[in-house]
């Protein structure tokens, strides 16, 4: 299954439904049916209805017929144009619409790019497709996760599966209501949008939750900028969802800008900037659901009882020397897991406490979590302290030299750790190394684990920002060409 669903797959198959569609649509196309509605008071006798088209040399009207109280009018191409059409009752109009004539013997309904006969494929295939993508990218995620759980690139997978399953929910709705390609280009267009207010009761009810986590968290630690991050983050995701609306609003209603005509650049740069800031808030949400998701599941794991090291990552010890309770819950989980394996395995493991000397410490993080093992009654042969890493890619980096060294040629098997909110971004670090660990999290205070989880988030989305420039950059540009399609298919 994972050989069928490659690069070359997705890229070959929208071509096929390129030319699969063209194919269905020009068979087609050269006749065109409108249904509507009898007006009120209308009859059901066929002599009282007339379909008149205003230019009979583009489009000649082949027959109308009655089904129940729907009138039909069969349209059939005569030559390039654009005609206009009065459906009347008794003299009167009751519906108009404009049907173009395509130079390839097309004819669409209202718009350039308007629904035609056998246009139905099109959503068809985007549906399959998306469909087919949204598999692929599932089994991708389930086989990335089972080889490594801390690759970065699962939030990335975990966040595209979001989005496209809200894409295939507008694309199967629309496959049921299809209006056209222009129809079609313009919800997908507003798909962030969507994505964004379908979202926006979570963001806000998440604010909240993480504005009186902060308050809690403040009267604790302290007030600074830090410990508001989760707030700030909350707050700019509100006000990311609704800029888009009030931006339209401010243009449309506050100014003079000439922005209502449909065929105007006005209306549709208005557009582009409401997609481009949607696309960006709703990308945010994505990695920050897989964020929440991956990280929760690094957590939560527990490693397999088969390790022969686990290391101790360091963090600030106190002026005495002593642990912080944050770095006592580290050392104290690693101990844990190691009387774990111990019951269930009988193997024991070796402790490899990691981080250097800060300048406002008196000694170095490993030392100090050293000198913690051996007052719990660690074996001195069961602990390789490492002490010149300043943070934590350093302490996955310096921890496997000084393993290497014991097991030469042979693969460790390596646990860690952390406090929970820290396992995934530590998990990525050794990740990039080539260094295969599993995590373990200790537990931290409840009003902490928030904010410290969106610090986690933050610095790991700065980390990997090239990846997210050239994603975001990428969507963009697909927009800006939809866009472009929109804005020329109205200039016929």
């Amino acid at each position: 299954m994972t050989k069928l669903f490659n690069k070359k797959f997705f890229i070959l198959l929208p071509i096929l439904m390129v030319i699969m569609c063209a194919v269905v649509v020009f068979a087609n196309g050269r006749t065109y049916t409108v249904k509507s509605d009898l007006p009120v008071g209308g009859s059901l006798n066929i002599e009282d209805y007339s379909v008149i088209s205003e230019d009979t040399s583009v489009i000649d009207v082949d027959e109308i017929y009655l089904k129940g109280s729907t009138i039909y009018a069969k349209f059939r191409y005569i030559a390039p144009g654009r005609a206009f059409i009065d459906f009347t009752f008794n003299g009167e109009d009751f519906r108009y619409i404009q049907l173009y004539a395509h130079s390839l013997g097309i004819i669409t309904e209202s718009y350039f790019l308007g629904n035609s006969t056998g246009s139905w494929i099109i959503p068809l295939c985007i549906t399959i497709y998306l469909t087919l993508a949204l598999i692929a990218l599932i089994i991708k995620y389930g086989k990335d996760r089972r080889e490594d759980l801390y690759q970065y690139k699962n939030i990335t997978t975990f966040g595209l599966i979001v989005f496209i399953a809200f894409l295939l929910i507008i694309t199967i709705f629309k496959l049921v209501n299809f209006q056209g390609l222009y129809s079609l280009l313009y919800s997908l267009s507003g798909a962030a949008n969507g994505f964004s207010i379908l979202t926006f009761p979570i963001a806000f009810v998440l604010s909240i939750l993480i504005m009186f986590s902060n308050i809690n968290l403040m009267r604790n630690e302290g007030r600074n900028l830090k410990n508001m991050l989760g707030f700030i983050l909350g707050l700019l995701l509100c006000i990311g969802i609704l800029a888009p609306g009030l931006f339209s609003d401010f243009i449309y209603n506050h100014t003079s800008a000439e922005v209502h005509k449909e065929s105007g650049i006005g209306r549709h740069l208005v557009l582009y900037v409401e997609s481009a800031v949607s696309i960006f808030v709703a990308y945010l949400e994505c990695i920050l659901i897989g964020t929440i998701v991956l990280s929760l599941k690094a957590a939560k794991h527990i490693p397999r009882f088969d390790k022969g090291f686990i290391l101790i990552l360091g963090c600030k010890i106190k002026n005495n020397g002593t642990l912080t309770k944050l770095l006592q819950g580290r050392a104290d989980r690693a101990v844990e897991f190691a009387d774990m394996q111990r019951k269930e395995t009988g193997k024991d493991i070796i402790f490899v406490p990691s981080g250097g000397k800060g300048s406002d410490e008196p000694i170095a993080e490993g030392d100090a979590v050293g000198n913690y093992l051996r007052g719990l009654g660690v074996p001195e042969e069961r602990i390789l302290v490492e002490n010149k890493s300043t943070d934590t890619f350093e302490n996955f980096k310096y921890s496997n030299e000084l393993i290497k060294e014991i097991c030469g040629d042979t693969e460790p098997s390596i646990a860690f750790s952390t406090t929970n909110y820290h396992v995934f971004r530590s998990g990525m670090y050794a990740s990039k190394q080539g260094i295969k660990a599993e995590g373990i999290g200790s537990k931290t205070r409840r009003y902490f684990w928030v904010n410290a989880f969106v610090r986690e988030f933050v610095a790991t989305l700065s980390s990997e920002r090239k990846r997210h420039i050239r994603i975001v950059a990428a969507l963009l540009l697909i927009m800006l060409l939809m866009v472009v399609v929109l804005y020329l298919s109205v200039q016929v």
